[in-house]
């Protein structure tokens, strides 16, 4: 609930600042932001009680259910931005809260394929954030970082970096730290333990 309020804001603010340097008038500013968020709101609903209705009445075929809803979420988002632009993430937002507090409505299936869903699109957008990564910020960086951290990951549990003396130095620190090392945050012999 917290992730979609909060890119909701974000794009309330974005869209304020962009209409700002277009905008003559506080009023129109206001008038657009006011009729993407009323018609975020209004095809959320519904879009949400149909779904509901749906659901409740077993319109869909169970083995449909997840698919069905995938797609009536993207046709809510598509709607929507279609009438106002930048509505659709809060289109499904309040089409999910109100899926959500439906009586008789079982949304644990939805949910578990939610989950999967979402571990599927973070893990894929982070494989395309790395093939964006050009090789040579990786050689700025500094090879030594990676390959602690590298061989950091072989030994779990413990922090056993032994790099050169003098190369680079709190980078065993930083590579214990963001690896979790239990020795990396408590102990005042973390330059002895994890020094390069």
């Amino acid at each position: 609930m917290i992730d979609p309020v909060g890119a909701i804001f974000t794009l309330l603010v974005f869209e304020f600042i962009v209409l700002k340097q277009h905008s003559e008038s506080y009023t129109h500013l206001f008038w657009t932001l006011g009729i993407t968020v009323a018609v975020g709101l209004a095809i959320g609903a519904l879009f949400g009680y149909l779904l509901g209705l749906a659901l409740r009445r077993v319109w869909l075929p169970r083995y449909l259910q997840n698919l069905a809803v995938l797609a009536i979420m993207l046709t809510a988002f598509g709607v929507s931005n279609a009438i106002a632009d930048e509505s659709g993430l809060l289109t499904v937002t309040v089409m999910g809260i109100w899926l959500a507090n439906m009586r008789d409505v079982d949304t644990s299936d939805i949910l578990a394929f939610k989950e999967e869903l979402s571990a599927i699109l973070i893990s894929a957008l982070f494989i395309i954030l790395a093939a964006r990564l050009d090789i040579h910020a990786l050689w700025n960086m500094g090879w030594p970082l990676l390959a602690c951290c590298w061989r950091y990951s072989l030994s779990p549990g413990r922090c056993a970096l032994r790099c050169r003396p003098g190369v680079l130095p709190c980078i065993g620190a930083i590579a214990c730290c963001c690896a979790g090392s239990p020795h990396a945050a408590s102990s005042p012999q973390r330059s002895a333990r994890c020094s390069l």
